[in-house]
């Protein structure tokens, strides 16, 4: 090749118009010089970065793993406590021994003030279907479980069975009349006994 050709070869590429260059021809790159250093799309991370999103992700899966747990337990403790409210039911409605039994079964391990007043109802209700050995069981169960705002109406009705069972009809018209029938959970069972 000539010098003449490695000249022609080092011009820029474009249209020449009467010998004159086209003005955009005078910002056009040669081939020859697209050499240049690769753009850096992708920033390295520091040692203190990797570590710092290692322990963000741990943490995050850590939470991540209790608040499953959590809702696990929760779920359990839904479960558990729908199966108490269904055996109470069962056992409200018929009354036998057997189905009262179930229910204090189903209530073992719960501890709140509302579930011993709860099991202290039951217990009277036992009695006053012809087991009277429940009912120390039951006078046991409301010493140990005050009166509050959470058990009140179940510490009433089982208070108003004991005095039924016990032949003391004044004492049950007492604590019966501090049942509002219609209100409150055991809405069905205040206004049976009243």
């Amino acid at each position: 090749m000539s010098t003449e050709d490695e000249r022609k070869g080092d011009e820029p590429t474009g249209s020449l118009r009467g010998g004159r260059r086209d003005p955009s021809d005078m910002f056009q790159v040669r081939a020859s010089v697209r050499k240049a250093i690769p753009r850096i799309e992708r920033v390295p991370l520091t040692r203190e970065e990797v570590r710092r999103r290692r322990v963000v992700r741990a943490t995050l899966a850590a939470l991540a793993l209790a608040a499953v747990a959590a809702a696990i337990l929760f779920a359990i403790h839904l479960r558990h406590r729908r199966a108490i409210d269904e055996r109470v039911a069962i056992a409200e409605r018929e009354g036998r021994i057997g189905a009262i039994d179930d229910a204090l079964r189903e209530l073992e391990g719960e501890g709140s003030s509302a579930d011993g007043a709860l099991r202290a109802r039951l217990e009277a209700m036992a009695a006053l279907a012809g087991e009277p050995a429940r009912r120390e069981r039951a006078e046991a169960l409301l010493r140990e479980h005050p009166i509050g705002e959470d058990n009140a109406s179940d510490h009433r009705i089982a208070s108003t069975y004991l005095a039924i069972a016990a032949g003391d009809p004044e004492l049950a018209r007492t604590h019966a009349s501090a049942l509002v029938p219609g209100r409150g959970p055991r809405a069905a069972e205040a206004g049976h006994a009243r």
